[in-house]
């Protein structure tokens, strides 16, 4: 990395995270002893977002963790760097080992800047980069502390950070109006559909569910070749509901398993292991992308044309049907439903005009809140990017 002439004559210099930055390596055997009684792990972090939004708690869950950290720390995802999630604390508490806790050194940078540097994109493309293992690859603070940034002098650094609040302050008002709005789409999902006494009859009348295809673990790969297998993580599917990063498929593709605009599937796996995405549906989009039906999902294959596609999305969101899943579902660790259990779930199945009013508010609903995540992303490109930040 060099430094433009304009940049040397202000006064910047090149310096190490490990400069400005230092793992906190504190831990505790009996959190709730010392007043501590949160706990957060990597499913609480969400990716490239600096606010800490949810965390566990200690006395209902009995977490096995030591590691503590202070309201200011950063707690970096060191497993998976590629999720980008970082975020900062705002209590004290107890994490996963799986979390680089960081605080700022030194005072050579604004601390305040520091949450800004971890979250830009050339700190976590550094970050997987020099990441090791293979199914789970990790960083070390180790690797983290070596990643080199252009550091400009103090007058420059207050400039910046006025930057970085405002913009954070655009991000964090964002995502309070796509809470709203998810709350309500939820609220009037239950209304609309199971509010009126409408007939109820078994989803087996209207549909087949089918299993997706067992892929060999050596034929998926992070790389963009080929086309994306869909899993429980594909979030940027219209209606998908958790985050990931997609996987590629290399290897010969069986045409039963491409999947076509509009087909809709359920997740049967629940992979965040507390029920938040169990039976929820995602919808492929119109893409030139092609996708691939994984195993871990319910295909839903149409058999009457007495239930509408937009109809039945909105109803597999809806909480009714969700807690009939989540209630029937097996495994200790990892739960799951199957095609059996999601086709013996209760419908409420009115005419079919009363299903298109239905659905079209609710799309309508839905429409709204893309347009508030699409100015999110935008807000958040442009602050990952790092260009504001490095003066790059």
């Amino acid at each position: 990395m060099q430094l433009t002439e304009k940049q040397k004559s202000e006064g910047w210099r090149i310096v190490k995270f490990g400069d400005v930055a230092q793992e906190v390596k504190g831990s505790t055997k009996d959190p709730l002893s010392e007043g501590i009684e949160r706990y957060v792990g990597l499913e609480h972090i969400d990716p490239e977002s600096l606010r800490l939004a949810r965390y566990g708690s200690i006395a209902e869950d009995n977490p096995t963790f030591t590691k503590k950290f202070s309201a200011g720390d950063i707690l970096f995802g060191r497993r998976r760097a590629y999720l980008k999630k970082a975020a900062v604390a705002d209590f004290d508490g107890i994490c996963s080992g799986d979390i680089t806790v960081i605080a700022p050194k030194g005072e050579d940078l604004l601390p305040d800047l520091l949450p800004f540097i971890v979250q830009s994109d050339p700190f976590f493309d550094w970050a997987v980069k020099h990441s090791a293992g293979g199914l789970s690859p990790r960083t070390k603070f180790k690797s983290l502390a070596e990643f080199e940034f252009p550091l400009p002098p103090r007058p420059h650094q207050v400039e910046v950070l006025s930057r970085a609040n405002f913009m954070k302050k655009l991000d964090n008002q964002y995502s309070e109006a796509l809470t709203s709005g998810f709350r309500l789409l939820k609220m009037l999902q239950e209304e609309l559909i199971w509010g009126d006494k409408t007939e109820v009859k078994e989803l087996s009348d209207f549909i087949d569910v089918k299993h997706g295809f067992a892929f060999k673990g050596k034929d998926i790969i992070d790389d963009k070749i080929g086309p994306i297998i869909v899993t429980p993580g594909n979030y940027h599917l219209y209606g998908g509901y958790n985050t990931d990063k997609d996987r590629y498929f290399r290897g010969e593709i069986n045409n039963d398993y491409v999947l076509r605009a509009g087909d809709i599937l359920i997740n049967m796996t629940d992979l965040s292991k507390q029920s938040d995405t169990l039976g929820l549906p995602v919808k492929i989009p119109e893409t030139s992308e092609t996708y691939l039906h994984n195993q871990r999902l319910g295909k839903v294959i149409k058999k009457s044309e007495e239930l509408i596609d937009d109809y039945l999305f909105h109803y597999l969101c809806t909480q009714t049907y969700r807690s009939k899943i989540i209630s029937t579902a097996t495994g200790s660790t990892v739960k799951h439903t199957s095609p059996t259990k999601i086709q013996k779930s209760k419908i409420p199945v009115p005419n079919l005009e009363t299903q298109k009013r239905i659905s079209v508010s609710l799309n309508s609903l839905r429409l709204m809140i893309e347009k508030i995540s699409n100015s999110k992303k935008s807000i958040n490109y442009i602050f990952r990017k790092g260009e504001w930040l490095y003066g790059i």
